[in-house]
């Protein structure tokens, strides 16, 4: 009932290089999820084939349409870097659960995946509550893994996309992806109190 998000920060008063979409793909391409899962997790959770949980099932979506978005693809992300002269000499924080939190093994594997495609990346763990809080509001951080609350309705987790997210304050994790139209899509999802037109616009 609940995912592992990795998330970025977009705000502009940061103009860190995730703003560029090609960027955020070429991470998404040198993402492997089940290896996240076997190493990190240690074989404990499940990969979803889109971003809902596993547990959500009626809300799931085919396999062969987000193929495309979900493969693997180290030359493809190396491309992209190239084409958003993305410069690697530069080092980022991924801030995460304090030491000894599975989260913090998580986000280690995943710094050797990035590290494929010229990501330099800082693990920065985190004691959580309110210094964790206070680093979302004065927006010092780069990128984060961490899992927002569970939920039996997709809501809650379709809300870590929306450019608001949960609130004006905090902007949830990642504030988002700033994109006007996915905001519209996830607004429309939760306001149909019809269940199958709600889950066909939640899979939409």
């Amino acid at each position: 009932f609940a995912s592992t998000n990795l998330s970025f920060n977009l705000d502009e008063s940061r103009n860190l290089p995730f703003r560029d979409v090609r960027v955020r793909e070429a991470i998404w391409r040198l993402t492997n999820r089940q290896e996240l899962n076997v190493r990190g997790y240690e074989n404990a959770g499940e990969v979803p084939v889109g971003l809902l949980p596993t547990a959500l099932k009626p809300y799931q979506v085919a396999a062969a349409e987000v193929e495309q978005y979900v493969k693997n693809d180290v030359a493809k992300a190396k491309q992209l870097l190239s084409a958003a002269n993305f410069d690697t000499s530069k080092s980022y924080g991924m801030m995460t659960r304090g030491n000894g939190d599975i989260l913090e093994q998580v986000a280690l594997v995943h710094q050797a995946q990035l590290a494929q495609g010229g990501f330099k990346i800082t693990l920065q763990p985190q004691p959580g509550g309110a210094e964790f809080f206070a680093r979302l509001v004065d927006k010092s951080w780069d990128m984060m893994f961490e899992t927002p609350p569970g939920n039996d309705i997709p809501g809650q987790q379709l809300r870590t996309q929306h450019s608001k997210s949960w609130s004006d304050v905090y902007k949830g994790f990642g504030v988002g992806l700033t994109n006007p139209e996915v905001d519209v899509a996830i607004e429309k999802s939760e306001s149909i109190i019809d269940y199958e037109e709600n889950r066909k616009a939640v899979i939409d």
